[in-house]
């Protein structure tokens, strides 16, 4: 990493670059205000398992500012269709970045591999025959097992 990126980066602390995240500043925003890459950042960020732990717990805790910001979008465009088409737009944007910070809450993917907060717990057909199963299956109108 870049000495002079991390130089700045270890100046203005941890805490100002969580606070920042915190605020709902973009990782190009926050890298703009203190005079470095955003790559320099990302790298900083990532470099201490705790700061990083951090960086993760902040991101999660302000995915509702990006909501915000894109409903404020929304609020403050002009009724002239095409503003307000970009203003959608944006809005969309934002609501893909708290996705982004927050998948569990806001993101759009379905699971179909079942909740890990709560899995199925099929019970075991302990003591069914495979005869008895199909037999039910038969019954069902559906095609008996496979021998």
């Amino acid at each position: 990493m870049n000495t002079i990126a991390a130089d700045k980066l270890d100046a203005v602390g941890d805490e100002y670059v969580i606070a920042c995240i915190m605020d709902g500043k973009t990782q190009a925003e926050i890298a703009e205000t203190v005079g470095v890459s955003a790559g320099a950042l990302n790298n900083w960020l990532h470099r201490k398992d705790e700061r990083s732990a951090r960086v993760r717990a902040a991101m999660t805790a302000s995915a509702e500012t990006w909501l915000d910001r894109g409903l404020r979008y929304l609020e403050d465009a002009p009724p002239d269709g095409s503003e307000i088409a970009r203003a959608r737009a944006i809005e969309q944007h934002c609501a893909r970045r708290a996705a982004i910070r927050d998948p569990k809450r806001y993101g759009d993917r379905m699971t179909h591999a079942g909740d890990p907060d709560a899995p199925l717990n099929p019970r075991p057909l302990a003591g069914v025959s495979d005869e008895n199963l199909s037999a039910a299956l038969v019954a069902l109108g559906l095609p008996p097992l496979r021998s």
